[in-house]
Formats: C-alpha cells, sequence, structure tokens
C-alpha cells in the first residue's frame, strides 16, 4: 500500500520529528535533486544509460514520471540500488575519484559526458546507501525547497542569468569564450546560458551554488537579484 502523509511535517534530520515527518521532508528533498538530475536526459537516453552501464533493466520511464511528479513514494530497493550504483559510475566517468564497481559504456560517452550526478550537501556523489539516506531524510542534502522555475519562465530566467553571469565574469576580466572548458568542469550548464540557450529551471536550481561562485558571489544572492523578479 502506498504511503500517504495525511498529518505530517517535512522536518529534517536536526528536528525532533516521527516517521511520516522525516520520510516527507525525505521526499520533498528528493524531488529537486532527482529533478534537476533527470532534466539532463529523455527517458530514453536514462533508460539506455542505466541498463548499459548496470547490465539489468532497473530503471522505468514510469519511475523517471513519478519520482519527478512526487507520486513515487515508496521506491523498490532495486530502484535505489541501481541508481546509486549508476550515480557513482557517472561521477566517475567524469572524473571524480572514487571506488565503483560499474563503468560508464565508452562507446556512448554523450550519455554520461559532462553530467552532473546527484551530491550529498558537502558535494559527494550519493551511492546505493546515500540515496536510501535521502530518501528517507536521514540526511539534509542542503536543498532549498523555497525556489522554484517554471517551464514557462525558463527562457527568459536562463538569458537573464546569462546576461548576468557575462557582465560579472567581465568585470573579472575573465574571458569566458577562452576559459569556457574551464567553467564548464565547474557547472556543466553555464557554457548554454552564456550563449543565451534555455536551460531547464531544475538545472539552473541545482547549480546555482556553483555559478554564484564562478563570479564571486553566492546563490540567495543571484536568485534575489536576477531569478527571483522573474520567477515571482
Amino acid at each position: 500500500m502506498p504511503t500517504f502523509f495525511t498529518h505530517a511535517t517535512p522536518l529534517g534530520p536536526e528536528k525532533e520529528r516521527n516517521v511520516d515527518d522525516a520520510l516527507l521532508f525525505g521526499l520533498n528533498q528528493w524531488k529537486k535533486v532527482w529533478t534537476a538530475f533527470a532534466a539532463q536526459y529523455s527517458q530514453p537516453q536514462l533508460i539506455k544509460l542505466g541498463e548499459l552501464t548496470l547490465g539489468s533493466k532497473a530503471i522505468h520511464s514510469s519511475q523517471i514520471n513519478n519520482w519527478s511528479n512526487g507520486k513515487l513514494r515508496d521506491p523498490s530497493p532495486k530502484l535505489m540500488l541501481a541508481l546509486g550504483h549508476l550515480n557513482l559510475a557517472i561521477a566517475k566517468a567524469n572524473g571524480v575519484n572514487l571506488v565503483s564497481p560499474y563503468k560508464c559504456p565508452e562507446a556512448h560517452e554523450k550519455l554520461w559526458r559532462d553530467k552532473s550526478w546527484i551530491k550529498d550537501a558537502n558535494g559527494a556523489p550519493l551511492g546505493p546507501e546515500g540515496i536510501f539516506m535521502a530518501i528517507a531524510g536521514l540526511i539534509d542534502l542542503g536543498v532549498s525547497t523555497d525556489r522554484f522555475i517554471s517551464s514557462d519562465h525558463e527562457v527568459e530566467a536562463s538569458k537573464a542569468l546569462g546576461k548576468y553571469l557575462r557582465v560579472e565574469l567581465a568585470k573579472q576580466e575573465i574571458d569566458w569564450m577562452d576559459d569556457i572548458i574551464e567553467l564548464r568542469q565547474e557547472a556543466t550548464c553555464i557554457e548554454d546560458l552564456l550563449y543565451g540557450k534555455k536551460v531547464k529551471g531544475a538545472i539552473i536550481l541545482e547549480q546555482l551554488s556553483k555559478l554564484a561562485g564562478l563570479v564571486g558571489k553566492d546563490s540567495d544572492q543571484v536568485w534575489a537579484i536576477v531569478l527571483q523578479p522573474i520567477c515571482n
């Protein structure tokens, strides 16, 4: 039977809470990080990457959809195990020094090259145990649940943020066209933003702290100056 939280309040690990409070907190934060992660792929791409990397059809389209819309409240152990291992494999393939029993397929580099992965509050990639702990609300991923960029605002928000980044980089005498490879290593979506292309709202929010850091700001400043007037 699916889990319903009729009387629960989302409370983090530092608060006094019951099981339902913890689970609701976990599912709320998980929806944010999952939406940003999944937005990098079409459903067929993510399913294919999972199958080629893990050798198992463990990730399905209904799971991808229902995690994004909040309907998947009781994920199976197989799904959490598969996603944790896939997440570690993606991180390792993109240069993170870690141990992973699985390897992303070299013949399908476009599926994983320069993709972001799911991280804890300290920036470490989450494996199977971390995925479970995040969903169960046992750890706080440090995700803001107050910010949201709707699909209707993605074009305007992307253009405004791209313009802001170009101006701030110029103030620091950084030639972003020359340094784009290094900048992209810090925040994978920055190239599209700087070129005025649309970036999904979930990806902007997931990488906002890194984008802000590249111009010597924090995410609260950039949200308040650039994005909040558009999105609220």
